[in-house]
């Protein structure tokens, strides 16, 4: 008989592959876009809605340690009250003192 050690270890294991699968496929068709079309506005900043997406909080973990890894100043914004809801990445890559 499998133990609730054995079924927890084995769960998590698939939730983090389905999971870095989402990050992934979030990575590629959201964020760089997004990045992408920043850039040739001139901006140095852009926010992702991570409201498409089951797992969020697990994918933004993901996403923000990848994208810091690349170097941008990444983090994930989550706030939900009754007036108000947002779930997204934001996202900067500027350096120094050009914007605040």
């Amino acid at each position: 008989m499998i133990t609730a050690e054995e079924a927890r270890n084995k769960s998590y294991a698939v939730l983090q592959s389905i999971t870095e699968v989402q990050a992934n496929t979030f990575m590629t068709d959201y964020i760089e876009p997004a990045i992408l079309k920043a850039t040739d506005k001139g901006e140095f900043q852009t926010k992702v809605s991570l409201d498409k997406f089951k797992n969020s909080k697990l994918i933004a973990m993901i996403v923000v340690r990848e994208l810091k890894a690349a170097g941008f100043d990444a983090k994930h914004v989550y706030c939900a009250d009754q007036r108000d809801y947002e779930n997204c990445i934001s996202i900067k890559w500027y350096q120094g003192e050009l914007l605040k």
